[in-house]
């Protein structure tokens, strides 16, 4: 049965909820302190500029998930399947969780916490080791327009951590600004996502800074041409795989020819060091086998649109 225009309605009143709720709980939180051409979009040092997409009949902009990268000898990236057992606020598993990567986590976790003693260097060290091994990470997607030098545009996809995403929806929601809804096809707004490399040892160490361009710009006439190679973004998380699955990307075991054993949660003879956070940095895209989808179209978008400020 088709939804009456109230349920719609509704639907996108609760999506605006849950966002504004989403981002209360981060700026309290720092207070407190896709087979064809690739679909995935890439961003370089310095100015990106990129026309971030609505989802048709949504007002959420976005999809999220958690995501655990370089797994196994094969590098894999790979969806969280207990989502449910992350702790939002620290970013980290709860005891609760069934995720086998999870699990190591929590065990190296232990294992430093009685090894070494709170605010060790070498204990905190060790911390930061597991959590950038197992610890998943929360990855938000979004349909992006991506223009070349003769202004053709592309649709990707764009992934990006909680830095990008914070500084998005502040001037989505207008808390600070008068931005407003920037993907709006008709009074939408190019924005400059700027990335820049910190430097020191960490190479996720990198910092992003965005700005939206400094007048709207109307791709309506385009839009049902935009909205045709939009990419489905529910899957852009990848799929939520079995306790079995995850185990043998682990152990680089290929399912087609042999089974994970389920009492094993892939232990390699490789966790609670305290909760604080780290110093927040945002974390390379990493490269993934999740979805990909030809999205080349022939629309051209005049460079005076894409103004922004440096």
């Amino acid at each position: 049965m088709a939804k009456t225009s109230s349920e719609k309605s509704s639907k996108k009143a609760a999506d605006l909820d849950d966002m504004r709720d989403a981002f209360k709980r981060h700026k309290e939180k720092a207070k407190g302190g896709g087979s064809g051409e690739n679909s995935w979009d890439k961003m370089g040092d310095g100015k990106n500029l990129r026309r971030v997409l609505p989802r048709p009949g949504e007002r959420k902009f976005y999809t999220e998930g958690w995501t655990h990268f370089n797994v196994g000898p094969n590098n894999r990236a790979v969806r969280c399947i207990d989502e449910a057992s992350i702790n939002v606020d620290k970013g980290l598993p709860e005891s609760t969780t069934k995720c086998p990567l999870c699990k190591k986590f929590l065990r190296e976790q232990s294992r430093i916490n009685s090894e070494f003693q709170k605010g060790d260097e070498d204990g905190r060290a060790e911390w930061k080791r597991a959590k950038d091994k197992y610890v998943p990470r929360h990855q938000y997607y979004s349909n992006v327009l991506v223009a070349d030098d003769e202004g053709d545009v592309e649709v990707k996809i764009l992934a990006f951590g909680t830095q990008v995403w914070s500084q998005l929806m502040n001037y989505y929601l207008g808390d600070d600004t008068s931005i407003g809804d920037f993907t709006s096809p008709k009074l939408g707004r190019w924005m400059n996502i700027k990335k820049e490399q910190k430097g020191g040892r960490d190479r996720r160490n990198i910092e992003y800074k965005v700005f939206p361009a400094s007048e709207s710009s109307d791709i309506s006439e385009s839009w049902d041409d935009i909205k045709e190679a939009l990419h489905d973004l529910e899957a852009a998380a990848g799929k939520i795989m079995s306790k079995d699955e995850i185990i043998a990307i682990m152990k680089g075991v290929d399912l087609n020819k042999g089974s994970a054993n389920d009492d094993d949660d892939g232990d390699d003879d490789d966790g609670d060091e305290e909760d604080e956070d780290e110093d927040e940095t945002e974390e390379e895209e990493e490269e993934d086998e999740r979805p990909k989808k030809s999205s080349k179209l022939s629309t051209k978008m005049g460079k005076k649109k894409k103004k922004s400020r440096d």
